[in-house]
């Protein structure tokens, strides 16, 4: 089961300064900064690079363990209620869907060819699925 990010409130996907900030510490940085304000960056170096996070990956790892460990409160900010859905990344294809800042999963299913051409046997339909690149290997 892979995992993902959420913002359950109105307001959208922010992570607090202190959550970005333990992200980067696990993940090795060193001469962290925060610019303070609303929107707070965090600046950092991760080897070797300066990094800027004002918000992180959905589906990174480390940030997914630094929500489970700290909790929503911890890592939220004044303005997003972070959670974390699971989700079976073998049959589906992520996608958040938003409305005002409030997030949900939809999840959009991954078929096979042959799945497809034993419903219904049009090459037409295959030949416009496998030109989107949903087909998964068997």
């Amino acid at each position: 089961m892979a995992k993902i990010i959420l913002n359950g409130c109105f307001g959208g996907y922010h992570w607090s300064t202190q959550g970005i900030e333990e992200v980067l510490k696990r993940k090795g940085a060193t001469d962290i900064t925060v610019d303070s304000g609303f929107c707070a960056e965090v600046h950092g170096t991760l080897n070797g690079e300066k990094v800027d996070v004002y918000n992180l990956d959905r589906e990174d790892p480390v940030a997914i363990q630094v929500l489970e460990d700290m909790g929503s409160k911890f890592c939220s900010s004044n303005c997003s209620e972070l959670y974390i859905e699971e989700y079976n990344e073998n049959d589906f294809i992520p996608s958040v869907d938003e409305c005002d800042g409030m997030e949900s999963l939809e999840l959009i299913p991954r078929v096979t060819e042959a799945r497809i051409r034993a419903c219904c046997n049009i090459d037409e339909v295959v030949e416009f699925l496998r030109h989107l690149n949903v087909f998964v290997k068997e």
